[in-house]
This record gives structure tokens, C-alpha cells and sequence, in this order.
């Protein structure tokens, strides 16, 4: 045991020897390659990011690196302050037992906030989409968002048909990344960014248009049907409407083979029957 203790101290000895003797540019890379956080010189110029997700987020500039190597980071304020103890108990590398508990100390606790909250918030994994140190990527995110969503979602939605535009999009254009009032975590108004909006468009709203629950009766990715409709157009209207009694009314009697919207419109109307 003594042997294993004196090689250790004989390894951090050499360590610092080596290191103290080298040139300040040579230090650095041999400190950064073993430590995080290492300052370069010493002087790293910061500024706040116009964009942070709160007032705590900053951007360091590292303008007193070699040219090709300078570039901006958003920087988290407990790290820029080497503050440790508010996230870790104690110990450097030792996380807080609840991320969700922490993060929410400082920024917006999702937990309560939505009906439908996305995975890793549930879960309280938060660092599994941002860095809680530092990143190139606004809102200290680990990547940029579709590549970072790719990690666990499909990545074959961007090769489909159905919506060209999610190649040239984030997902979070349509989607909230913590939490929504629907299990596909739908911005209310996400599809009116490229759709009408039909409530400005008829006096009657049928429901589901209405209340912007458009992922109803449209599967936005999967679908090969016409419209982009989640099932066939009887079927659909049958999940909510009850088929035996629409086909107990006299104007329905020959309806069971029709489909719905050839007499009705399913966005809305003018009258509240919704007729084409």
C-alpha cells in the first residue's frame, strides 16, 4: 500500500514539475487535456448573450486564442463563477441527487407547468440536452437542435415526404422541448405557421380545429394518406362521434359507405353543421 501511495505522489510531483516548467501556451493544453475549465492565461473576456435562456447564461469570447481556435461560448453563471458547491455536493464531478430539484432552484420548473411533459424533464435528466458547463449552442444546448433530437427520435422523419420542411427546420418550430398540453408536446399554433388558420375563417369551429388539436385527425410525419389524415376519413370522425347513433338519423340512413366530408367540412362553417 505504501508503494501504490508513494508512485501517486511521485506522479503529481512529476505532473506539476513538468508542467510549471513549460511554456504558459504549452501549460495550457497540458492542463486542459486533463482538467475542464482551464483558463487560458488567465484572461478570458465575458459578456452577456442578448439570447440566454435567463439573466445566468453568458457568452465568453476567447479572443486571446490563436485565430483558428477562437470561438464564442455560452457559458452557465455557477461555472463562470467556479462556483461548484451550487450544483455539486462538495465535489467536483458529484451531481446533486434531484437535476430537477436543482435546475429548478434557478430556472422555470417545467414539472407542474404542462399536462404532457417530454421525457428527460420528467426524469429530471436535463443534462442529457444541455451542457451545465458551457456550449457553443444557445441555451447551453449539447448539439444543435434537430442533430441533438435525432439522438433519441427517428431521424428518418427528415427523409419524409409529408413535411418537406422539417430538413430546413428545428423541431422545436413545431414542438416544445419541455412540456405541452398533448402527448406530441404540439405548439397550439405550430401548424398555422404554414396553414390557415381556419378561426378566422368560419363562424363555427369544429372542435378539435378549435382547440388546435390538429395531430386529431393529421399524423404530421407517418401518414401516406390523402391530407396527411391519421386514418380512414369514417374512422376517424367514429374515435369521437358515435356511429350508431349518426346512422339512427334520417339524414344519415345512407351515410354508412360515404365518407363524412363529402357533406361536411371537418375544419368548420358558416352554419354549425359545418356543410361543404
Amino acid at each position: 500500500m505504501k508503494k501504490k501511495y508513494f508512485d501517486s505522489f511521485s506522479f503529481i510531483c512529476l505532473f506539476v514539475w513538468l508542467t510549471a516548467s513549460c511554456s504558459s501556451e504549452v501549460r495550457y493544453k497540458v492542463l486542459s487535456f486533463v482538467f475542464d475549465g482551464v483558463p487560458h492565461n488567465g484572461n478570458i473576456s465575458e459578456s452577456f448573450a442578448s439570447d440566454s435562456l435567463l439573466t445566468d447564461t453568458l457568452v465568453a469570447s476567447t479572443k486571446d486564442l490563436p485565430h483558428k481556435e477562437q470561438s464564442s461560448f455560452y457559458v452557465h453563471s455557477p461555472y463562470k463563477k467556479r462556483n461548484c458547491d451550487a450544483c455539486h455536493n462538495n465535489a467536483v464531478g458529484q451531481k446533486v441527487p434531484s437535476q430537477l430539484n436543482l435546475c429548478g432552484s434557478c430556472h422555470e420548473n417545467f414539472e407542474h407547468k404542462y399536462s404532457e411533459i417530454h421525457g428527460p424533464v420528467g426524469a429530471g435528466y436535463c443534462t442529457s440536452c444541455h451542457n451545465p458547463h458551457k456550449s457553443k449552442n444557445n441555451f447551453l444546448l449539447r448539439e444543435k437542435n434537430k442533430y441533438l433530437c435525432f439522438k433519441c427520435h427517428d431521424s428518418g422523419i427528415e427523409e419524409d415526404d409529408i413535411h418537406g420542411i422539417a430538413e430546413i427546420s428545428d423541431c422545436t418550430d413545431c414542438h416544445n422541448p419541455h412540456g405541452e398540453e398533448n402527448s406530441f408536446l404540439l405548439k397550439k399554433t405550430s401548424c398555422y405557421k404554414c396553414h390557415d388558420d381556419f378561426s378566422k375563417t368560419y363562424t363555427y369551429m369544429h372542435g378539435p380545429a378549435a382547440a388546435g388539436f390538429c395531430y386529431a385527425c393529421h399524423d404530421s410525419h407517418k401518414s401516406d394518406s390523402r391530407y396527411k389524415l391519421s386514418d380512414k376519413n369514417q374512422a376517424i370522425c367514429y374515435k369521437c362521434h358515435i356511429k350508431n347513433r349518426i346512422l339512427t338519423i334520417e339524414a344519415h340512413k345512407d351515410a354508412e359507405s360515404a365518407d363524412c366530408i363529402e357533406c361536411h367540412n371537418p375544419h368548420g362553417g358558416n352554419d354549425k353543421y359545418y356543410f361543404n
